[in-house]
Order: structure tokens, then C-alpha cells, then sequence
């Protein structure tokens, strides 16, 4: 299969030991080309990006830009965002694939996860987007169980009728259907996700470009990628982010969880009326 790989980069050093490492062990598969961008990197992720791609197929871009470092989900970011993406993708311009891996540089992810995707696709023929379980480090506090970590991209996330996710939750969505499905295994269709490594079908992919004025970058990216089929999460085909918890206030996070589970309660009792 060819496949272009698409990703965005910013002092990504400690990252790219083991993301290469992966992208290494799915060239063993498929024929994959890359079309990178990087700004504004103080660390030494533009040369170990030049070194590692002087042998294989595609393009980098590497721009000084002393651009603002942004944080947390400021709209700003987003359009900044959307730029890089967007930046990184017209290197591909003139190149024809069958598919588009976009990831980011600090998900961990499987060598086995394109393979999963393409299974997937070929069960569905009109998906034209599938987005994986991205887990995070910190407890789903919406659970009435126990459980270690949980859905980490909620801001990306949107459900097939376009409301928000659910923070601290093992599932992102908060229709009844969609968590009994996440539960055992089958995949929910959505309006937008991306979760961090995402396989995309090539001709509505290179239809579309990623675009903010208040959302989450990737999306409106979804909502016209949907013009051409579905997207869909799947919960066993999963990716990881490790945070530094000593940033963050769990206490606070657990408040919230609270409060998501009071929504969902809710949102429970009038599906079922």
C-alpha cells in the first residue's frame, strides 16, 4: 500500500527515537513517503528529521517563524495549527496514494495500527476517515468502576450529531448506544476525531485542508471530510499519551469528572424517555 505520512513537529527531539522506530517497522509493510513540517525548534529536531529522512521518499520543510508559544486549547493555536498542518500538507502536491497517515510526534502508537486501520476499511467501504482510542494517564473519573486512564483527545472530538465529547471518560461520546458499543468493541461513527495517528483515503483527503475560527483544528477538517463518507473511532485499536501529572491538578480534573457523569446521567435519561 503507499502511503503518505503526515506529521508537525516543535522541539520533538525526545520523541523521534521512537516514532521513527515505529514508522521504521511499518515500512517493513507498506511503501511510505513523508511529508514533515517543523518551526521554530531550539533542540536538534530539524537534523535528526534531515538525517533520518536522507534515504526515503518525500519532503521537509523546516521554517523559522518566532512564532508565539501558544498553550492549552487558545484559538490562536488552533489557526496556528491549522497553518503547520496545512503547510505540511501541500508538500504532497502532484504525488498521488492510496492513503494519508497523519499522527503527532508525542503519541505512541503500534507498527501494527496500519494494518487494523485497513482491515477496517475494507469492512467499509464508505469510511473515509478511522481514528483510533487515544489513552491518557489520567483516570476516566466519570466511571462508576474503576479505570487507570482514559480518553485523551476530547477536543477533536465530536459525536455523529456533532455534540462535544466527554472529558475523563473511557468513551468520548456520551450517547448511550455509542458507550455500550465502545464497551465491547465496535466502533462508533463521529463528526470529527483524530486521536493522534488517524489513516485517511487519499482522494478526500487531498479535497480538504484543515481550517479554525473557534474549533479544535482538526474539526472542521472532519466536518468536510465527511462530505465524501464516515468517520469512525475505534476503541480496540488504541494509541498513548504520557503526561507529567505533576502539571496538572487531579483534583480538579476529578471535580470535572463529576460533573461530566452528572451530564451523561442525564443525557441517559432522556434517551431512554
Amino acid at each position: 500500500m503507499n502511503i503518505a505520512v503526515f506529521c508537525i513537529f516543535r522541539d520533538s527531539e525526545e520523541n523521534l527515537s521512537n516514532l521513527f522506530s515505529t514508522l521504521e517497522q511499518i515500512e517493513s509493510k507498506h511503501s511510505l513517503s513523508y511529508f514533515f513540517y517543523e518551526n521554530d525548534s531550539q533542540d536538534n529536531t530539524s537534523a535528526l528529521i534531515k538525517e533520518w529522512l536522507r534515504n526515503r521518499d518525500g519532503k521537509f520543510l523546516s521554517e523559522k517563524l518566532n512564532a508565539k508559544r501558544f498553550s492549552g486549547m487558545d484559538v490562536e493555536r488552533m489557526k496556528f495549527l491549522c497553518e503547520c498542518r496545512n503547510k505540511g500538507k501541500k508538500l504532497s502536491e502532484g504525488r498521488q496514494f492510496d492513503y494519508a497517515f497523519v499522527c503527532d510526534a508525542d503519541v505512541e502508537f503500534s507498527p501494527q495500527i496500519v494494518d487494523d486501520f485497513l482491515k477496517e476499511f475494507d469492512k467499509n467501504p464508505r469510511m473515509v476517515m478511522a481514528t483510533p482510542n487515544v489513552r491518557q494517564n489520567i483516570f476516566a473519573y466519570t466511571e462508576n468502576r474503576f479505570c487507570p486512564d482514559s480518553y485523551y483527545d476530547v477536543y477533536a472530538f465530536k459525536d455523529r450529531y456533532g455534540d462535544r465529547g466527554t472529558y475523563f471518560a473511557d468513551c468520548p461520546s456520551s450517547l448511550p448506544d455509542d458507550i455500550i458499543n465502545w464497551k465491547n468493541g465496535k466502533a462508533i461513527r463521529v463528526n470529527s476525531a483524530f486521536g493522534g495517528a488517524a489513516l485517511i483515503k487519499w482522494e478526500p483527503f487531498s479535497k480538504v485542508k484543515w481550517h479554525s475560527h473557534v474549533h479544535c483544528d482538526h474539526v472542521n477538517f472532519c466536518y468536510d471530510l465527511g462530505q465524501y463518507g464516515t468517520i469512525y473511532s475505534f476503541p480496540n485499536i488504541r494509541t498513548k499519551v504520557s503526561l507529567d501529572l505533576f502539571k496538572y491538578d487531579l483534583n480538579e480534573f476529578q471535580q470535572m469528572g463529576v460533573r461530566e457523569r452528572e451530564i451523561v446521567d442525564k443525557i441517559a435519561k432522556l434517551w431512554n424517555k
